[in-house]
């Protein structure tokens, strides 16, 4: 069942990119519909914070961050509290359904 979990999550975390893509593409064909008139190119972008505002290597992209909570959220619910840790851990909301994995069982 891990590599199974695992793959299942990874197809979410795809899923979850594409859906930024594709919501930035109809950003991009309603600024073109609305620019036709102008001399100006559409510029829709994805949504990037800095982790580091000194460090544009940092970027959080939504793409990132709904991959990540895709991807984290499905292990932790296959896997309560063991279900891994991403890289943006800390820069994203907690994952609704997450349990508390630090409980004293003595």
């Amino acid at each position: 069942p891990l590599l199974s979990t695992c793959v299942d999550a990874c197809e979410r975390g795809c899923i979850a990119i594409r859906s930024v893509q594709e919501k930035r593409q109809l950003q991009q064909q309603q600024q073109k519909l609305e620019l036709q008139s102008s001399s100006s190119s559409p510029t829709a972008a994805f949504k990037v914070d800095l982790k580091d505002l000194d460090d544009p290597r940092s970027a959080l992209t939504e793409a990132d961050a709904a991959a990540q909570m895709q991807i984290v959220g499905s292990l932790r619910l296959t896997w309560g509290g063991r279900g891994g840790e991403g890289e943006e851990e800390g820069q994203l909301p907690k994952i609704i359904g997450e349990e508390d994995d630090t409980t004293d069982e003595t």
